[in-house]
């Protein structure tokens, strides 16, 4: 009895259990995921206007069209296009993360080896480009901060005024004892 329960168990358990889906070539996408025949033509049509722009140079209007491209049908393919682009446009993180993300949705790619070397190469570039630019920064350790010299200050500026002012009163009282009246007209409130 005990041997009929446990294969019923394990029978259930089995069906129970998702398959695993098998690996699939780049373009093999399950009937639900794959892209229509329009946006098949959509995305031919953006991938051609961005290999134009890629041959002239112009990686900005190229990454736009591959990227209009992927987003009309992800095929993984137009991955290694967007990379290249950023790769061009030096950013480096945008063109490593497209290139990786190529190598794991395609991982049984021709082009691995190259696209392995590419990353390689992207990532040497950006850490030299970053040990430069920190090169380029001033230094971060804090200096002492430049002191404004005392005749600057506002203080001995002010005291500077009184004292002037205060020899200035006492120079007037004591050549002008009579309170600075030199003429006959002046007037002497107490005659």
């Amino acid at each position: 009895m005990t041997s009929r329960l446990a294969v019923l168990l394990l029978l259930a358990a089995t069906l129970t259990i998702p398959a695993r889906p098998r690996l699939s070539r780049a373009d093999d996408a399950p009937a639900a995921a794959r892209p229509t025949d329009e946006a098949r033509r959509a995305s031919k049509r953006h991938f051609e206007r961005g290999k134009t722009a890629f041959a002239l140079g112009q990686f900005k209007d190229a990454l736009r069209h591959y990227e209009a491209a992927y987003k009309a049908a992800a095929l993984p393919r137009l991955l290694f296009n967007i990379g290249q682009c950023h790769a061009n446009m030096k950013n480096y993180e945008r063109a490593l993360f497209s290139f990786q993300k190529y190598l794991d949705e395609v991982p049984n790619a021709s082009n691995r080896a190259e696209v392995e070397r590419y990353i390689r190469d992207i990532e040497r570039e950006r850490d030299a480009d970053r040990a430069a630019q920190r090169a380029l920064e001033p230094n971060l350790v804090p200096s002492k901060p430049e002191r404004t010299p005392v005749y600057k200050r506002w203080w001995f500026i002010a005291g500077t005024a009184a004292v002037v002012a205060a020899a200035a009163t006492t120079a007037t009282i004591r050549l002008w004892p009579d309170g600075g009246c030199q003429t006959d007209a002046c007037l002497d409130f107490d005659e």
